[in-house]
């Protein structure tokens, strides 16, 4: 784990520090934790937490470099944070209230991509390799990645698919 901080504390107020944490390897496992670079995630936690009543289905699997999978209906993809002591949120106004941020501790998941991949009417829509001559054509071919596959619920409206 590398800590790197990103500003000093001001009046008093903690620094900002980001603890980086380089994911090398990820599974499916009986429970979620991090050990020296491999991330295991148990699938059934993981799928209750993303169980929204505008998604009729959440599957997830795993792709990492090198592996002869093609990922499709790609949407959208983001590295993994979380805040640990200090308060704040990781992306505020977005996925929760708008506040100041600077201050606390950032945990990092380094290396990791979680990619959404599903339909949505009008989004822009993209495929990554990750092996083979196109692998290199994306990001997301050169981090191991936890795909969210999803199914709209027959009678939600786009905006709640949208945001689920």
């Amino acid at each position: 784990m590398a800590r790197i901080p990103d500003c000093d504390g001001v009046h008093g107020a903690p620094a900002l520090v980001r603890l980086v944490h380089q994911v090398t390897a990820l599974e499916f496992g009986p429970a979620t934790r991090y050990d020296g670079g491999l991330l295991t995630i148990e699938r059934h936690d993981a799928e209750r937490l993303l169980a929204q009543p505008a998604l009729a289905a959440v599957r997830l699997s795993l792709a990492s470099p090198g592996d002869s999978v093609r990922l499709v209906k790609v949407l959208d993809a983001v590295e993994p944070r979380a805040k640990g002591a200090g308060g704040g949120g990781v992306f505020p106004g977005f996925v929760g209230p708008a506040r100041s941020q600077g201050r606390g501790s950032t945990h990092v998941l380094r290396g990791m991509a979680v990619v959404a991949a599903g339909y949505l009417p009008r989004a822009q829509e993209s495929l990554v390799d990750m092996s083979g001559p196109a692998a290199p054509l994306s990001p997301l071919g050169a981090t191991h990645n936890l795909v969210v596959e999803f199914d709209p619920a027959p009678d939600a409206r786009w905006e709640d698919v949208d945001e689920a």
